[in-house]
């Protein structure tokens, strides 16, 4: 008997003693978790798994919930449960981020919670150590929603899974997709636009720094220029303007420029293009300037372009 109480005794202590850390954490009540719709206090307070659980816990009462960030904890695969729990729980979670936390393969589990979940418009999984096989399975779960998954805006920069990439603009009701740093690549940004001739929802796309190239920024290019409706493109940082030789389909610089100017001049959608960082010389300045220039003579709104 005196064993058994000094367990309980022991589960008690380690309790409080958790509690105690999350509060000197977080510097709130742990009441706080349970009544307040946003919880974007819980951003960069070095949380662990076991932290993750004991929030996951307190949250679970809290139906009212809409706004969770948790991002640049680092609390690794090992609170991707509790995580998922937590959305699970709660809905009306419209906003979650969860960037910076090294959650490498289950951040699957995280795209898997979101597809089902229904009120969830914005998700966050940057910097995350995602890989091919992760962002593939997370692109599935995505995709197989039925009616679709209700997610709105999607950011997995800063995320090297390289063309798998590709396949997320096929995601139904997708409107804002951000790969910044994914090393998606000529052949995922190809992909990528023949998932926007396809009638793709997207409406706004960040590719900085993604090694598009001269290839995938004629594809994206000649998408647009088909009638795509995107607003906004950052393409900067892509390494399109360098002319020591062919892209691996056999696009030139001066090709992908040509490709950019065409859909400058005839897109009625596009406001907002990027191309800053990517190494123009002076004649393809010109060229694209005078393209925008052209162009929103028959556009409603002036483009605004960044070079």
């Amino acid at each position: 008997a005196r064993s058994i109480h000094s367990m309980r005794r022991g589960r008690r202590f380690c309790s409080t003693a958790a509690t105690s850390r999350l509060v000197s954490k977080i510097g709130r009540p742990t009441s706080a978790l349970s009544t307040e719709r946003s919880l974007d206090f819980l951003r960069a307070k070095g949380l662990d798994a076991e932290d993750l659980l004991l929030v996951s816990t307190l949250v679970k009462t809290n139906a009212g919930v809409e706004s969770i960030d948790v991002s640049g904890n680092g609390f690794g695969a090992g609170g991707a449960e509790s995580l998922v729990a937590i959305v699970r729980s709660s809905p009306q979670l419209s906003k979650l981020d969860a960037s910076q936390n090294n959650l490498r393969a289950s951040a699957a589990l995280l795209a898997e919670a979101a597809a089902s979940h229904g009120s969830l418009r914005s998700l966050a999984m940057s910097a995350n150590a995602i890989g091919a096989s992760a962002c593939t399975a997370s692109v599935e779960a995505l995709a197989a929603a039925a009616g679709g998954s209700g997610l709105a805006e999607l950011n997995l920069s800063h995320n090297a899974f390289g063309r798998a990439g590709g396949g997320l603009a096929a995601v139904p009701g997708l409107s804002s997709l951000r790969l910044a740093s994914c090393a998606v690549g000529a052949a995922g940004t190809t992909e990528l636009a023949a998932a926007l001739a396809a009638g793709s929802t997207l409406r706004r796309l960040d590719l900085h720094e993604c090694h598009c190239g001269a290839d995938g920024a004629a594809a994206l290019a000649e998408a647009l220029t088909s009638g795509v409706a995107l607003v906004s493109l950052d393409l900067s940082d892509n390494n399109i303007g360098d002319k020591s030789g062919l892209g691996s389909s056999g696009v030139s610089a001066d090709a992908a420029v040509e490709a950019l100017a065409r859909c400058l001049r005839s897109s009625a959608s596009l406001r907002e293009l990027d191309l800053r960082l990517n190494g123009f010389d002076a004649v393809h300045l010109e060229e694209l300037a005078a393209a925008a220039r052209e162009g929103d003579g028959k556009r409603r709104e002036p483009i605004e372009l960044r070079l």
